[in-house]
């Protein structure tokens, strides 16, 4: 294990550092992207490379290390624990993508190749058309994700319960890996599980008991037990904020809780940023441990999140508006709903064809797709996810005369500001980059 430590420390060297992000920030063409990503050891091999050549060349050189790193472990449990990990993350975004109609480019932003899931294989996945086109394809293939995927290919069940399948056979792989392991990999995949359990306890708040917290957790944590989590989803959603200090206190989930506690979709992202910054702490507590190998992944995965997130060359991601026709010919336009899965079942009643998104890269990202579709006339975003958009990129797509951008709100967690206070707070918040409360 000192050995592989030694060797994720080097590995460490080349991520990206903050001046490297703003220089990607600052880039206002992809060549000078490519040049930046050169240096860091993200061969871009196009020569003319574009958006999605550039997010490419970082999915494969964090895919390459990602195997390197494992191949230095000699017993091969690391790369069991780590490929089991990953590939349920991959699989939960590309069946997300699938049921929301997302393009198949866009399902791949975000995703770290692994040896049980090539590159190759998440492009072909990603192509699929429905949920359980891509069940039946794994299950020809003889995925272990497949028994997982069994209900997807009869009929059109609970993305939700599809979410936990996919975590109970990912923990159940990484936990056994990890007691070959030992050390503190076990208490990395018990944190896991626990970001899983609370994950699916958020998403069941305001669902009014269609679906019970027994029959969807999983085992295997440490810090969130049944209890806790049917308290979280039985929680009104404007008791949630205060609800989950006192049922994760005392816990290793406590230290990960940020001070303001906003929509599912913030918490997540919040939630993964404390949890690296944790694991980076532990590291320079134990640097001989387990500590700084996690540290490192951690730091990997947000660095292939990095460009769905909008990080990758924003300066750089202008379009030109659709032509307008000659001779005064009418043009048809349709109108796309980008809002989060508890929205999506009410909004697809009204005929909408709702895509979904969670966080604040899918966000970005499912925007960024569905702008740059010369057949979007108005995009309608839900407001919470219109406020996790980085503020260069709403007043850049409201500089655009096509799409017209348009936010609505959703059912929230704490009560919401009215009138013109609320008003003057998104002003503000467009002007200077952030929100400010009114007194």
């Amino acid at each position: 294990m000192d050995a592989l430590v030694v060797r994720a420390a080097g590995l460490s060297a080349h991520l990206l550092d903050p001046a490297g992000r703003a220089a990607l920030l600052r880039a206002v063409d992809f060549a000078t992207i490519a040049r930046e990503l050169g240096a860091r050891g993200y061969a871009v091999a196009d020569p003319r490379p574009d958006a999605p050549a550039l997010e490419l060349a970082i999915r494969r050189g964090a895919g390459a290390r990602l195997r390197q790193l494992a191949r230095w472990e000699p017993g091969e449990a690391l790369g069991r624990l780590l490929f089991a990990l990953e590939d349920q993350r991959s699989l939960r975004g590309l069946l997300r993508g699938a049921a929301a109609g997302v393009p198949a480019e866009a399902r791949l932003l975000g995703l770290l190749p692994t040896p049980t899931l090539p590159e190759r294989v998440q492009a072909e996945l990603a192509r699929l058309p429905s949920v359980a086109a891509i069940a039946a394809l794994l299950a020809a293939w003889r995925s272990p994700f497949a028994p997982a995927l069994r209900p997807a290919r009869a009929g059109h069940p609970d993305l939700l319960s599809i979410d936990v399948a996919l975590a109970r056979t990912a923990g159940a792989m990484a936990l056994a890996a990890a007691r070959q392991l030992g050390g503190g990999w076990r208490g990395f995949v018990r944190e896991a599980i626990d970001l899983d359990n609370l994950r699916t306890a958020l998403l069941l708040v305001g669902r009014g008991g269609d679906l019970l917290p027994a029959s969807l957790f999983l085992p295997g944590g440490e810090a969130l037990t049944l209890e806790g989590c049917t308290r979280i989803a039985a929680a009104a959603p404007d008791q949630v904020a205060a609800l989950l200090p006192r049922v994760l206190a005392a816990t290793t989930l406590a230290p990960l809780l940020p001070p303001e506690i906003g929509d599912p979709a913030t918490l997540e992202r919040d939630l993964a940023d404390r949890r690296r910054q944790a694991w980076q702490r532990r590291a320079r507590r134990d640097p001989l441990g387990a500590a700084p190998v996690v540290s490192y992944l951690l730091s990997l995965r947000a660095e292939v999140v990095f460009p769905a997130a909008g990080g990758l060359g924003r300066g750089a991601r202008r379009a030109a508006p659709p032509a307008r026709p000659r001779g005064g010919a009418a043009m048809s336009y349709a109108v796309r709903v980008l809002c989060r899965p508890a929205v999506a079942t009410g909004l697809a009643l009204t005929g909408l064809r709702p895509v979904e998104a969670e966080t604040s890269g899918q966000a970005l990202n499912r925007v960024l797709a569905l702008a740059a579709d010369p057949d979007t006339g108005v995009l309608l975003v839900e407001d919470t996810l219109h406020e996790l958009l980085p503020p260069e990129v709403r007043r850049e797509l409201a500089r655009r005369p096509l799409p017209l951008l348009v936010p609505f709100p959703g059912p929230r967690w704490s009560p919401a500001e009215e009138g013109m206070d609320r008003y003057i707070s998104d002003l503000l918040r467009q002007a200077i980059g952030y929100r400010v409360r009114l007194k």
